[in-house]
């Protein structure tokens, strides 16, 4: 779930930096505290229309993002202070697309705006996350990479929450942990395994408590 809440912060502070604009018609300028020109666009009818631009303190452009009649259209750009790209919300193939990127420039994440997939990379353009939303919450398989490609947890999420199997892995790709969670609780039986795919541990939860007998083997 936590995920979800980070993918969407930058999303929620747009929206509610443009909540903030005040609905007088004609054109709009607002500044930081310390004087300098913070924001500029127009309002008609009490909405937002055309193009909206917010400005980082030093001058450089923070976001564009264009409206009609107060909704938000597609494609949005936002930079860095220094200038670099940071995000950006285009259409492709009758979706929209999401790109995030570090301040080196390489792609931090992508993902299916609203509604399919998404992935997420590290500084080195490896494949760190995998996963698939539905208007805006995980659902299906989340899973998350070794820096080798090998996989090291795979969860089901349902409606935003863990919900069903997950498993977590050793880097060499062996199986380490297996049970199941519904609605954030793990509950039923989880077995643990070493490194060698050997049982370690096996017992049961029940809304994230230790039940009934744990068996250890050697």
């Amino acid at each position: 779930m936590k995920y979800a809440i980070r993918l969407f912060v930058l999303i929620i502070s747009v929206q509610l930096s443009h909540a903030q604009f005040k609905p007088n018609d004609g054109p709009y300028k607002d500044y930081h505290d310390s004087g300098e020109l913070m924001v500029e666009g127009q309002n008609k009818d009490g909405k937002a229309v055309g193009e909206w631009i917010r400005y980082h303190k030093n001058g450089q452009i923070a976001n564009i993002s264009t409206f009609t009649e107060g909704k938000k259209d597609i494609p949005e750009i936002s930079y860095y202070e220094d200038g670099t790209l940071k995000s950006k919300i285009e259409k492709e193939a009758d979706i929209h697309i999401q790109r995030n990127y570090f301040k080196c420039g390489k792609l931090f994440f992508e993902r299916a705006y609203k509604s399919g997939y998404y992935k997420e990379f590290t500084e080195d353009s490896v494949l760190k996350v995998e996963a698939n939303y539905k208007d805006f919450n995980l659902y299906g398989k989340w899973k998350q990479y070794y820096d080798n490609g090998n996989v090291k947890w795979s969860v089901s999420y349902e409606n935003g929450y863990r919900n069903g199997v997950y498993e977590e892995f050793y880097k060499n790709a062996q199986l380490k942990v297996k049970g199941i969670i519904l609605n954030e609780k793990k509950k039923g039986e989880e077995k643990r395994y070493d490194e060698n795919g050997n049982l370690v541990w096996k017992g049961h939860y029940d809304d994230d408590e230790f039940v009934k007998t744990w068996i250890k083997y050697n």
